[in-house]
């Protein structure tokens, strides 16, 4: 299935577990990872904690 992303047979493919907690998206050129936020992460450009 890869390989028909690359070679641009299939598109809009999305890839991921059962749970959805993380999806990979294939497709001519590249890849996109797609993940849950992160809870102790700030936004850039701020410097207080939210919460």
């Amino acid at each position: 299935m890869l390989r028909a992303v690359t070679d641009d047979e299939i598109s809009n493919v999305l890839l991921g577990p059962a749970n959805l907690r993380w999806l990979y998206h294939p497709y001519d050129g590249g890849i996109d990872v797609i993940l849950p936020p992160r809870p102790n992460v700030m936004p850039s450009g701020t410097d207080t904690v939210p919460g």
